[in-house]
C-alpha cells in the first residue's frame, strides 16, 4: 500500500502506511518463538529505515524532526530491552537498524556517544561476530555494513579504520559472489596508505582470490586441455591454495576454495569432453564438508552440480533440498548447511553419501592416473555402505579393505551383479 501511494505521488499516505506497519511489526525476539515467523528476517528493520528516510527526504511531513526523534527514542528503548534479555540477535538487528538510519542522515559524529552511525555499525558487526563465534551455522555476510562504516571512517578522517573496513567488506562480497563489487573495493583499498601489516597481507590474499575467480569466469584457463591433472595442479598448487590461515578465518578460505573448484569443474564439464572423472568436484566437497554455512544461494547451484557428478552412485530420492525452517530438529541422516542471505534463513540438506562418494572416488584413484580408472559410477553407496560389482573390483584392482577405512564408510560389500 505504501508503494502504491508513492507511485501515485501521495507521500503523506505512504508515510502513514509505514507508521502503521511499524506499529504492528513484530519485535525481533518474537521470530524465534513463532512457527509462522521464524523462517523470515524481521520486517521491522526495513520499515523503520524506510520511514526514517521518508521523514528525511520530505521534511514538511516531520516538522522540527519530532517524528524522527520519537522513532529513534522508541528504537533505543527496544534495544535496551534486548540487552536486558541478552538476546544477541535482536541486539545485532537493533544496532544495524539504528546504524543504517543514522548513516542515511550522514550522522557520523555526535555529542552523545551512541547517537551516530559509526558507533551503531561497529556494534552491529561486533555482535554478528559474537553470534557466529558461538554458532558457526549463523554465519551471515554483512559487507554493506563494512562498506558503510568505511564511508564514515573516511568522512571522520580515520584512514586506518577505513582501510580495514574496506578489506572486510571485500571479504563479504566474495562470499556473496559479487566479484565486481569486491574488486572495486579492493582497488580502492590499495590506494590507501596504512601501517597495518596484517590487513595489507589480507588485501593481497583477497586480490589472489578475486583474480582467480575472474579468470575462471572469463574463461582464461585452458579448460579444453586433455591433461586435467595439469589444470588441477595449476589451481591447487597456486599461492592461494597454499594459504591455510586467512586472518584466523579458515572458513572463509574453505568457502572460497569450494566456489573456485566447483566453478572449475563446471567449466571443464561444459568445455572438455575428456573431463569424465570429477577431479575438481571431489576436492570442492572436501572443503565445504568442513563448514556449517554457505555463502549465498549460488552455492546451492554448485552443490547441485557436484551431486550431478555422483548421481549414478546415490539414491535419487535423497537429492539436495532447501528448508526455510532452520529451527527444526536437524536430521542426523543428512549433511546440512545453513544459509543466511537476503530476506530468508534457510537450511540446505544433502545426502551424506554424496560426501562419502567423493572420498571413495578419491581413495580408489590415489596413486593412479584419473584417466585410467573407469566405471566408478557403477559403485553404489547406501547409507554409508559401499557396494562394488565384482567385475569392476577385478578389472580396476580395487582394494575394499582400503575403502573400508575411508571416513564415513560403514561397510564395503562386493556383489556379482548390480
Amino acid at each position: 500500500m505504501k508503494s502504491a501511494a508513492l507511485i501515485d505521488g501521495d507521500i503523506e499516505i505512504a508515510v502513514k502506511m509505514l507508521e502503521t506497519a511499524l506499529d504492528i511489526a513484530p519485535e525481533f525476539y518474537r521470530y524465534d518463538g513463532d512457527p509462522k515467523l521464524k523462517k523470515y528476517f524481521p520486517v521491522k528493520l526495513e520499515i523503520a529505515i524506510e520511514l526514517s528516510g521518508l521523514y528525511n527526504r520530505y521534511p514538511k511531513l516531520d516538522l522540527n524532526n519530532a517524528k524522527y526523534e520519537a522513532l529513534i527514542r522508541e528504537l533505543f528503548n527496544e534495544k535496551s530491552m534486548h540487552y536486558l534479555q541478552n538476546d544477541l540477535e535482536s541486539i545485532q538487528k537493533s544496532h544495524t537498524m539504528l546504524g543504517l538510519i543514522y548513516a542515511d542522515r550522514n550522522v557520523w559524529k555526535s555529542t552523545w556517544f551512541a547517537g551516530n552511525a559509526i558507533f551503531q555499525l561497529e556494534n552491529a558487526i561486533k555482535f554478528q561476530k559474537r553470534i557466529e563465534s558461538k554458532n558457526p551455522e549463523k554465519f551471515k555476510p554483512v559487507p554493506s555494513l563494512y562498506q558503510m562504516l568505511a564511508k564514515g571512517y573516511q568522512l571522520t578522517n580515520q584512514t586506518e579504520k577505513e582501510f580495514q573496513a574496506l578489506v572486510d567488506a571485500a571479504v563479504g562480497y566474495l562470499d556473496l559472489d559479487n566479484l565486481s563489487m569486491a574488486d572495486s573495493i579492493i582497488q580502492k583499498a590499495k590506494n590507501i596508505t596504512n601501517r597495518d601489516v596484517t590487513y595489507r597481507q589480507k588485501l593481497n590474499e583477497l586480490s589472489l582470490i578475486t583474480n582467480m575467480r575472474f579468470k575462471i569466469r572469463n574463461g582464461s584457463y585452458d579448460f579444453k586441455n586433455s591433461n586435467i591433472e595439469s589444470l588441477e595442479k595449476t589451481i591447487t598448487e597456486s599461492d592461494l591454495f597454499k594459504m591455510t590461515n586467512f586472518k584466523n578465518d579458515n572458513s572463509f578460505l574453505n568457502r572460497q576454495k569450494f566456489k573456485i573448484l566447483t566453478d572449475m569443474g563446471s567449466a571443464s564439464s561444459e568445455l572438455n569432453p575428456a573431463y569424465n572423472y570429477p577431479l575438481f568436484e571431489i576436492k570442492a566437497l572436501n572443503y565445504i564438508d568442513k563448514e556449517k554455512a554457505l555463502g549465498n544461494y549460488q552455492d546451492i547451484n554448485r552443490l547441485n552440480h557436484i551431486e550431478g557428478k555422483f548421481i549414478n552412485n546415490l539414491d535419487s530420492e535423497n537429492a539436495i533440498s532447501i528448508s526455510q525452517n532452520t529451527n527444526a530438529v536437524a536430521n542426523n541422516q543428512l549433511k546440512s548447511w545453513s544459509l543466511n542471505s537476503g530476506g530468508y534463513q534457510s537450511r540446505v540438506d544433502a545426502n551424506p553419501d554424496l560426501i562419502v562418494a567423493g572420498k571413495v572416488y578419491e581413495d580408489i584413484t590415489k596413486g593412479s592416473s584419473v584417466k585410467v580408472v573407469n566405471g566408478l559410477d557403477q559403485i553404489q553407496i547406501r547409507q554409508g555402505e559401499v557396494i562394488i560389482p565384482q567385475e569392476l573390483k577385478d578389472k580396476e584392482t580395487i582394494d575394499e579393505t582400503k575403502i573400508q577405512r575411508v571416513e564415513g564408510v560403514k561397510r564395503v560389500r562386493i556383489i556379482d551383479k548390480m
